[in-house]
């Protein structure tokens, strides 16, 4: 029976000790990889994002809007079995989701539309100083804002209230929508969510963050993702980790198991900041 030469013996010591090597370099890169994944939580695309979009359709099929607060109670659940980050800020907030966003029956669109203007890129004690003072010279009996009133008003005496003068000219534009029938206050809220939203962003002044505001907080709509919303950004980094704001196409992997109930989702993303 032949020993090992020396030789072969260094070559097979050699061999083992490159391959324990390899095998802590592999280990050490995995548990980095996990690192970097528990710290920046995003789901990615794949056979769940197939799964997640299948049950969309599916679920698309159902409630689209907050009727009702059995609608939040189902949302609630299903929000805490998709994404458990969810849990703690429902169990502290889930009380106040119902009035926040349920449909606002007795509100009229036009005034909520006009407010989200006056309201844009402002303080909210200013904005809602001016916006009073809006009403109080163009609102009907009922302190409503009134589309006839301001197209009825000089720009002079809409700026004196305290409005820019671009934003009196994107009133009197959500006016004039109005007042032609191109947007049917008394229809609205039973178009179709894209047809809405185009209607809507024909008017000057009305960007996406307008027509997302109002679906949420107006309309009631149940899957609403504004990804423009600086505080929905600031709430999603810092709850997921995030090293700086996502892009959109971050916040829609984030929130893809949040559907069809992203409103509440994101409505959470502000609690996150308070």
């Amino acid at each position: 029976m032949m020993g090992t030469s020396p030789r072969r013996g260094a070559l097979a010591q050699r061999a083992k000790k490159k391959k324990a090597t390899q095998q802590t370099v592999r280990y050490a890169n995995e548990t980095e990889m996990g690192k970097r994944k528990k710290a920046q939580y995003v789901p990615k695309r794949g056979k769940r994002q197939g799964s997640i979009e299948k049950r969309v359709q599916e679920e698309e099929e159902g409630d689209t809007r907050f009727a009702t607060e059995a609608c939040i109670a189902k949302a609630v659940e299903h929000l805490i079995k998709s994404d458990p980050k969810l849990e703690p800020l429902l169990e502290q907030h889930g009380r106040d989701i119902p009035q926040a966003l349920l449909p606002k029956t007795s509100s009229c669109p036009f005034h909520s539309l006009g407010k989200s203007i006056c309201y844009q890129q402002l303080h909210i004690r200013a904005a809602s100083t001016i916006f009073n003072r809006l009403v109080a010279q163009c609102g009907d009996a009922h302190g409503r804002l009134n589309a006839t009133n301001i197209i009825q008003t000089d720009d002079e005496t809409l700026r004196n209230v305290g409005l820019s003068r671009s934003k009196v000219q994107y009133l009197k534009s959500l006016s004039e929508h109005f007042e032609s029938g191109a947007i049917d206050a008394a229809t609205i809220g039973e178009m179709d969510a894209t047809a809405m939203r185009q209607a809507l962003l024909q008017v000057k002044g009305l960007g996406p963050w307008s027509v997302d505001m109002f679906s949420m907080f107006h309309l009631g709509h149940a899957d609403c993702l504004p990804v423009s919303d600086l505080g929905v950004r600031k709430g999603m980094q810092k709850l997921y980790g995030l090293q700086k704001l996502p892009s959109k196409e971050t916040m829609e992997d984030i929130s893809a198991g949040w559907r069809p109930y992203r409103s509440v989702g994101s409505w959470l993303m502000w609690r996150v900041m308070t």
